[in-house]
This record gives structure tokens, sequence and C-alpha cells, in this order.
């Protein structure tokens, strides 16, 4: 497989320099607030946004050092993303928390207001979208995931768009180069 140098760069961004991924997950949002929540005592919608933006950045300045690059969501990651050491790279998610249970195969829906160009004006290295991928989902609904996630890439400037599937395993990455690239 070639390696665009786009890609290359934002591989080696978040990578060691064994070329090892050894990312700080902390993109969590509606999860993160039902921790909080319980650990409270209170409703998650009682839990206020910069309380968890807060956490966020304290983690990121804590434990950045110790890793290759740090995911997160833009929502709430952003003041994080600015607390990470130097050295660490900058995954930020392009899905929306959770997905609609009345739809089969966990269909991910990306962020309202963002594009992929968006993400790396606020400093990615890499895009992440989860897709929750089952060997006994239809083949039509795993490649309905695709289809959507290809259709919403088009026109998009370069970063590096990593795939998790089942939330733990890059499978691929591509980079598509902008014609008219969405703001």
């Amino acid at each position: 497989m070639t390696l665009s140098p786009g890609k290359q760069k934002g591989l080696a961004a978040l990578s060691t320099d064994r070329g090892i991924i050894a990312a700080l997950a902390i993109d969590q949002r509606s999860a993160l607030r039902k921790l909080f929540a319980k650990a409270a005592g209170r409703a998650a919608d009682d839990i206020p946004a910069d309380l968890l933006a807060n956490f966020k950045s304290h983690v990121s300045r804590i434990l950045t050092p110790h890793a290759s690059a740090i995911l997160l969501d833009p929502e709430l990651g952003l003041p994080a993303a600015a607390a990470r050491a130097p050295e660490a790279g900058l995954l930020l998610a392009y899905e929306q928390t959770g997905y609609d249970k009345s739809v089969p195969g966990r269909l991910p829906r990306l962020l309202d207001g963002f594009s992929a160009a968006k993400l790396r004006a606020l400093g990615a290295d890499a895009v992440k979208v989860l897709l929750y991928y089952s060997p006994f989902s239809a083949s039509a609904i795993n490649a309905q995931k695709l289809h959507g996630l290809n259709a919403s890439a088009r026109n998009v400037l370069p970063p590096t768009f990593l795939f998790f599937w089942n939330s733990s395993v890059i499978t691929t990455t591509w980079t598509k180069k902008a014609q008219n690239s969405p703001a």
C-alpha cells in the first residue's frame, strides 16, 4: 500500500517513533456525562458541559506527555486539544455520540456543523469515525455504512481518516484531495 505524503504526515503525527499509535481516547460525551451524573447523584442533564470540558483538559494535560496522540470530540474536547503535550497528535471524532436504535446496524451520524476540512482547520491530524461492524449484520447494512462515509468524504482536504471497527481496531485509512472543499 502506497501512502500519500498527507497520509504519512498525519500518521506520523499520531504515532510513536516505532510507528505505533498509542493514543489516549477521551472522545466520550454522553457516556462520560452519565458517569459524572452517577457519581454526583444527579441527572445526566444536570451535568454542565464546561465541567466535562474541564475534566478532559486536565486529563489531556496530565496524560498526553505519555501518549503519541489524543482522541477527542470537537463538542467538548477543543480545550483539551489545546492542553495536550506539544508532541501529541490530535484525532477528532466526526460522528455524533450514540446511534439511532430504530435504524438497524447502528449507522453513524456525522456531526452537524462540521466537515473533515473544518476538523482539520481545528488542528486534527486525522479524523475518526466509529463504525459498528458485525459479521452477523446483513451485508447491505455494512455496505451502507461505508457508502455513506464515502459520500461524506467527497471533496475534503486531507486529513487521514481512521475507521474504528468495534471501537478498537484500525482497519483502513484514506485521504481525498479537495476540489471544492466544504467549510
